[in-house]
């Protein structure tokens, strides 16, 4: 029998993604403090392209990895392919799964997204 077409994950999942890298948004936010202290505010408007470099990059990065993150689902199981730099496959039989939950947070609910955690 033919295997179901792999598909990608709500776009939601960017922002899951970009948790990982959250706390680095601080070094823009410093820099820019700092520029305004020490030179006012021409300081920080020679400095502010290289802040929105950095944010743009962190976005993008996130972005490359939901497009890159795909999972399907059939009658032997589920898999999921995903990564940017290392290319990773999961396959879960779906005799091997002991739990399988689906996570509604207020946060993703208004989207329609959730959370699908699968225990072996």
């Amino acid at each position: 029998m033919e295997h179901a077409a792999f598909r990608r994950a709500h776009p939601v999942m960017i922002l899951y993604h970009l948790r990982s890298v959250l706390y680095l948004i601080i070094i823009p936010f410093l820099r820019g403090l700092i520029a305004v202290f020490q030179g006012g505010l021409s300081a920080w408007g020679q400095g502010i392209w290289l802040d929105f470099l950095r944010l743009f990059g962190m976005l993008g990065i996130a972005v490359l990895r939901w497009f890159l993150c795909r999972y399907r689902y059939d009658q032997n199981g589920i898999s999921m392919r995903s990564g940017v730099f290392f290319y990773r496959e999961i396959s879960i039989d779906w005799n091997k799964v002991t739990t399988l939950s689906v996570i509604r947070s207020l946060i993703v609910r208004p989207v329609g997204a959730v959370l699908l955690r699968v225990e072996t």
